[in-house]
């Protein structure tokens, strides 16, 4: 059974729904045979995945530091909640600057200088329950977090009219070999039942955190498909959508994929690809494409 959503005339979306337990890691599908991946898509499609897992990361993180808060503080639209300004994700770093245990997700206010004032700690392997500190006055934020924080209000302050709701995550340049910072815009939804493929935004910001260098959209619209599973045993296999910014598929396909824990055929100029939390693969090409 499937479902269509029409999302503009260059932007179609198809959902399959089959059984298949909640909660599994997406495969690459049976029956499929996958193709060589043309060498020059090799390098694109290794950042995809890279930083498509540390997106999925982040936003995961985040909502979990935002539950941990909400249990601390209260529901949002208390007065508490009223102080804050933006949260920011981070991994807390060993004494020899590699990569610790712990997640941290700092909220901090919403004043011209930002400042820290509920820090909470996650493990993901939950070996340590989560650590939740307020801080009453706020403290100094360091200036990396500083900076971070601008960048996240610089680049939320480029969508004049959003539709959808946001969830940013800051990320370090380097990842995509610039200077500065990338900031992602993922759209959300509060209707349940519904994948969200766009509209998301890739935005660079400078070292200052202030100035926005570049602003992309990662779809040409806002893409929802409903979602109907036959059961509460059964959710999507499979989602499909096609793709006319580039002609590979995006950190944000690989993002989505993990977030709704199924395939996504992504099809674009070149041909589909199947994309999954591990992999990026070729599965049909187009003739005459080099």
């Amino acid at each position: 059974m499937g479902w269509i959503a029409q999302a503009s005339a260059l932007l179609l979306a198809l959902v399959m729904v089959v059984p298949q337990k909640p909660g599994s890691a997406p495969a690459l599908p049976g029956g499929i045979h996958e193709l060589p991946t043309p060498s020059q898509f090799r390098s694109k499609i290794e950042q995809s995945l890279k930083i498509g897992h540390q997106i999925y990361i982040q936003d995961a993180v985040a909502a979990e530091g935002t539950d941990v808060l909400e249990e601390n503080i209260g529901p949002p639209g208390g007065l508490k909640w009223s102080r804050i300004g933006g949260y920011l994700t981070t991994r807390e770093s060993t004494i020899d600057k590699k990569p610790g245990d712990a997640w941290v997700v700092l909220f901090y206010t919403r004043d011209r200088e930002p400042r820290l004032a509920y820090r909470i700690r996650l493990w993901p392997d939950r070996k340590n329950p989560p650590q939740f500190e307020a801080f009453e006055p706020a403290v100094e934020l360091s200036a990396e977090v500083s900076r971070m924080a601008y960048a996240r209000s610089a680049a939320v302050a480029t969508l004049k009219h959003a539709v959808q709701p946001i969830n940013p995550v800051v990320l370090a340049g380097e990842v995509m070999g610039e200077r500065g910072f990338l900031v992602y815009l993922l759209a959300g939804t509060k209707r349940p039942d519904v994948a969200v493929l766009g509209r998301h935004y890739r935005i660079l910001v400078d070292e200052d955190g202030k100035t926005v260098r570049k602003v992309e959209p990662l779809s040409n619209a806002v893409i929802e498909i409903p979602q109907a599973p036959h059961s509460k045993d059964e959710q999507a296999v499979g989602l499909m959508v096609t793709h006319v910014v580039t002609d590979w598929p995006l950190e944000t396909h690989v993002f989505a994929s993990m977030l709704y824990k199924v395939p996504l055929f992504v099809t674009t100029s070149r041909g589909t690809w199947v994309v999954t939390g591990d992999r990026i693969a070729l599965v049909s090409d187009l003739p005459g494409r080099k």
